[in-house]
């Protein structure tokens, strides 16, 4: 079996075993709530982009730094939401390494299974109209289409950032101290620019040269998120085999 074919069979089977189980199937009520949950979500997240986009305007401050202000929390929002529906997908895979399948393939199907979940795109939900709301859509479409690509990709590094955290968390809850310290450094910078009486000044301005060199800024992002795929990988598959 090729690497690819094992990538394949290994979705097809996880999917099998969600249509198939018992809960899923008898409570058909509660996939409805789910749908509904979902559209309210993403109704949600376009209605907080446009407040967001009112306060920038008011304080005529530029959509691109008053996004990147606001991202921290939106990324710790992101991290809560995904341990709500956190299903330890990781031991779903274990069976799989004892398969005569190549030796990292049920490992890399979890961080493309992470990548390319669904659940990511509703994050455009507040992205995109937050940028048409706030001004940045007006500079041009090479530049909201930057701005984008920039946001989301913040988003997928939180979701490789996510798994690696599950993962070291199922062997020692020390391990939470991870993610508490990396979120407290990401939300010091705005309350010690407001301290010092200089508000947001370092989220603007890292916002503004972001904005302003989106495709070096955007390999950089990719550089971190492959970076990230490759630690998960040695990670996961030591804490799983």
């Amino acid at each position: 079996m090729t690497y690819w074919d094992a990538i394949k069979v290994l979705h097809k089977h996880l999917l099998l075993s969600d249509r198939r189980s018992l809960k899923w199937k008898a409570n058909t009520l509660a996939k409805f709530f789910y749908y509904v949950l979902a559209i309210i979500f993403c109704g949600y997240l376009g209605l907080m982009a446009m407040v967001f986009a009112t306060m920038a305007r008011e304080e005529n401050t530029a959509g691109y730094q008053f996004v990147f202000f606001i991202l921290p929390p939106l990324l710790i929002l992101d991290y809560v939401i995904r341990t709500g529906f956190n299903q330890k997908t990781i031991l779903l895979v274990r069976p799989y390494l004892l398969l005569p399948i190549p030796k990292y393939a049920s490992v890399d199907y979890l961080i493309i299974r992470e990548v390319t979940r669904l659940y990511n795109l509703s994050w455009l939900f507040f992205i995109i109209p937050f940028g048409l709301f706030s001004g940045i859509s007006h500079q041009g479409i090479g530049f909201m289409i930057g701005y984008t690509v920039i946001c989301y990709l913040f988003f997928l590094i939180n979701g490789l950032f996510f798994l690696l955290t599950q993962t070291l968390t199922t062997r020692h809850s020390i391990c939470w101290l991870l993610p508490a310290g990396v979120y407290t450094l990401l939300t010091v910078p705005p309350f010690l620019t407001e301290f010092l009486g200089n508000k947001a000044d370092f989220y603007s301005q890292l916002g503004y040269n972001m904005a302003t060199h989106s495709l070096p800024t955007c390999a950089i992002l990719l550089l971190i998120l492959v970076l990230l795929a490759f630690i998960n990988r040695k990670i996961i598959f030591r804490y799983v085999y």
